[in-house]
């Protein structure tokens, strides 16, 4: 029994050295695993005591970064030469197709091309344009003043001393100065429609109003020479000239209205007529 007993004691002791050298095992291995486990990135690493840890840093070799250097501005010199040579390119396009343009517009309807003037300054010289309006209003104001001092002067003439063919022309003259000014006013708004919206009136429509206009002008011409004449011959014969007389003070005056006026330097039939004596 008693050596029984000793066996079972035996069997004790070596059963417990054997859990304690399996926990040992088991435990240093999970200390391995550990050790080998790759660590998460930003986690702190710090050396253990009496560890040297050494890192390894690359020295720059001068030759290779002065030949990088080079063509880092070589690539900037390059890049600055193409840009200029596209900025160049781009001038010289423009400019061949702006000429081509131009040529292709010297054939064209002067009216065409000058729209195509017109609608190239909005775009270009915008101030131009504005300053070009501006002294256009101003050519219009100062033309319909003048026009309002003829009238309101024809107006104040005494027609009731006129003579029948005299008071005839003064009526035609005041019917055509009217008409006149209508078809101003019909080219200005034209005119205003092409510049403002680039609206075209029918080309037959803008050449017989042209043409209207031309044929009323010289008219009207016409009408103020003989009211003129009128005027001047009724004056003089008021003032006790006869007839005769009076006739010739106006060739005078005429001759010399015509010789000042910018149509000429004098009548072509040569030396003007000699005044009343």
């Amino acid at each position: 029994m008693r050596s029984m007993k000793i066996d079972k004691r035996t069997a004790c002791i070596m059963a417990v050295c054997l859990l304690a050298g399996i926990s040992a095992g088991w435990f240093a291995r999970v200390s391995l695993v550990r050790q080998v486990q790759p660590r998460d990135e930003g986690e702190d690493v710090k050396p253990k005591a009496g560890r040297v840890i050494r890192e390894k840093v690359a020295v720059a070799d001068p030759e290779t970064e002065r030949e990088n250097e080079r063509l880092r501005k070589r690539v900037v010199q390059l890049e600055r030469q193409l840009e200029r040579g596209r900025k160049d390119l781009d001038k010289r396009v423009t400019d061949a197709v702006e000429t081509a343009i131009e040529e292709a517009e010297r054939n064209e309807d002067p009216h065409r091309r000058f729209q195509r003037h017109i609608e190239r300054m909005k775009k270009r010289d915008p101030e131009g344009f504005a300053q070009m309006q501006k002294e256009r209003e101003q050519r219009h104001r100062e033309r319909q003043a003048r026009e309002q001092d003829r009238k309101e002067y024809l107006a104040s003439l005494d027609v009731s001393k006129m003579s029948a063919s005299t008071k005839a022309t003064h009526e035609q003259l005041l019917a055509q100065i009217a008409k006149v000014e209508r078809l101003h006013e019909q080219m200005r708004k034209a005119f205003d429609g092409m510049t403002e919206n680039g609206t075209t009136e029918p080309e037959e429509q803008r050449r017989a109003r042209i043409q209207e206009m031309h044929e009323a002008t010289e008219t009207l011409r016409e009408l103020y020479a003989a009211e003129r004449t009128n005027l001047l011959t009724e004056t003089l014969v008021g003032e006790g000239y006869s007839a005769g007389d009076a006739a010739d003070f106006v060739s005078v005056i005429q001759t010399i209205y015509d010789s000042t006026s910018g149509r000429g330097f004098g009548p072509p039939g040569g030396r003007p007529h000699r005044g009343p004596r």
